[in-house]
């Protein structure tokens, strides 16, 4: 039952965000310039840090020798 509250209060904080910044923004990379919502350029921003972030972090393990 707790998972459910915590559920129904994220998803009305996504809902809250995405109607309270629901406005057009420029982005400009390099030589793109795309209008979009900000609570999509939000959302694009931090998957991109979390893949980011995951892709640093991630390191396959070593394969070790046994010595004895």
């Amino acid at each position: 039952m707790k998972k459910a509250g915590l559920i129904a209060m994220l998803t009305a904080a996504v809902a809250v965000l995405s109607v309270q910044n629901a406005a057009l923004v420029s982005v400009v990379v390099l030589f793109w310039n795309v209008d979009a919502p900000l609570t999509l350029v939000i959302v694009a921003v931090m998957l991109i840090g979390m893949l980011t972030g995951g892709l640093i972090t991630f390191r396959p393990e070593a394969k070790s020798k046994d010595k004895g």
